[in-house]
């Protein structure tokens, strides 16, 4: 009802709408802030802030939209709201403050990654490891990265970054003393490489120093490596200069300061007239036709094989799987008795109680196709050392780009958890 005090019933109370009053704020209006009753004014002054910030110091204009800025001028604006206008410069901590605390909060993180990773290990299922090597362009010093991938509890691919650190400039970069090296810093974490699923490039230290373990090629770079051997042969040369003669021209108009000119990108351009050119089709349609039925064409072939046909005669059949190397694996019973409930039932994997199988999925999925991830890493690297940032330490990098890291896996908006299994045959379809 009407407040008996205040509403229009009570000729003692003027009526606030008809004198033009405002109307007393809601609570809503204290809990939800509104940022429109910041004045323009004080808004457009702050920008001159921000434009004195990143020219003074040098800095991109777009720092004022990344996620730290924001946070490091909410906790200033909460600061001045509760102890009221105060000097910045007895706010404001010294640089080598703000490092020691980095490597310590470093270290702390690293001590509650290493136990997650451990449970991973022994409960989950397993982990997966990424690794590569890289030098940085000031200094030349050679960094190894470790990145590790494993399913959580709630089916979600976490990745994180466990270190980037130097290798000892002193030491040949042999497959020794890189297992050496990434056997160190494994133990740091309290695993071992026969607890993990390794997976770099095919370089032939790296390579070597993981033959012994669950090693996995990075398929990113054999594609890299089949495409490389693809377009060296002779039999595609009318490609390959026409690849060196588009690679020529960018690389003139680069050089003669040319390419700002053109009312467009130069790539673009080029790749829209290119693909004008009915010559082009024929060169791309004459290079995999060969290839593509150069096994069943060709005369040295002992035994050709029919063209395939739309009702499908003349179609080889796929080999069966021999499975008899496996046996030895499937020795165990009770594994064996696992997977026949588990193709028997009629759930998913997610509800079942088999616990050897849902670590078996876990171990599958964990294990990435490529080691891009250790490849971001050094993208990330090579932010954090730069021409005004080439004397960090080793440790310092190392725990700026863990930290990194971990605040991206902290931040990450939630994905759905994986649902790859189906009825009775799901975890067949991982196999």
């Amino acid at each position: 009802g009407t407040c008996h005090k205040c509403g229009p019933g009570n000729p003692s109370q003027p009526n606030r709408a008809a004198a033009g009053q405002p109307r007393p704020q809601t609570i809503d209006a204290f809990m939800c802030p509104d940022h429109t009753k910041i004045p323009l004014q004080v808004k457009s002054k702050f920008v001159d802030y921000c434009v004195d910030f990143c020219c003074t110091d040098l800095r991109p204009f777009d720092i004022v939209s990344g996620e730290g800025f924001t946070k490091v001028a909410q906790g200033l604006i909460n600061i001045g709201a509760r102890y009221g206008s105060v000097d910045a410069n007895g706010v404001l901590p010294h640089r080598q403050t703000v490092c020691d605390r980095a490597k310590k909060q470093a270290m702390v993180e690293k001590e509650a990654l290493s136990e997650v990773l451990k449970s991973a290990v022994h409960d989950n299922g397993g982990v997966a490891i990424t690794t590569d090597m890289w030098t940085d362009d000031f200094n030349r010093r050679s960094y190894t990265v470790l990145t590790c991938h494993y399913i959580t509890e709630d089916w979600k691919l976490a990745s994180r970054v466990m270190c980037t650190v130097e290798f000892d400039c002193t030491l040949p970069k042999t497959a020794i003393n890189i297992h050496e090296q990434i056997n160190e810093q494994l133990c740091s974490y309290g695993i071992s490489f026969d607890q993990v699923v390794l997976v770099s490039d095919q370089g032939s230290n790296i390579k070597a120093a993981l033959k012994n373990y669950y090693w996995i090629p990075c398929a990113a770079h054999v594609l890299n490596t089949i495409l490389k051997h693809t377009f060296s042969g002779s039999d595609i040369e009318e490609v390959t200069k026409m690849i060196d003669a588009c690679k020529g021209i960018v690389k003139y108009l680069k050089k003669a300061s040319a390419n700002t000119a053109l009312p467009h990108g130069l790539v673009q351009d080029k790749i829209d007239m290119l693909m004008q050119k009915k010559n082009l089709h024929r060169i791309i349609g004459n290079l995999i036709y060969p290839l593509s039925f150069e096994a069943t064409d060709s005369p040295e072939t002992s035994s050709p094989t029919a063209p395939r046909t739309s009702t499908g005669e003349g179609k080889e059949k796929r080999p069966r799987v021999d499975f008899a190397e496996w046996a030895d694996d499937a020795a165990d019973v009770g594994l064996t008795n696992e997977m026949k409930r588990y193709l028997a039932a009629h759930f998913t994997l997610d509800d079942c109680d088999e616990d050897r199988l849902r670590a078996l999925a876990r171990r599958i999925l964990c294990v990435p196709a490529s080691s891009a991830a250790s490849e971001r890493t050094f993208s990330s690297a090579g932010r954090v050392i730069e021409a005004r940032r080439n004397r960090l330490n080793p440790g310092t990098v190392d725990s700026i780009l863990f930290l990194h890291s971990a605040r991206k896996a902290k931040n990450k908006p939630p994905t759905a958890p994986y649902s790859p299994f189906k009825p009775k045959l799901g975890l067949l379809y991982l196999i």
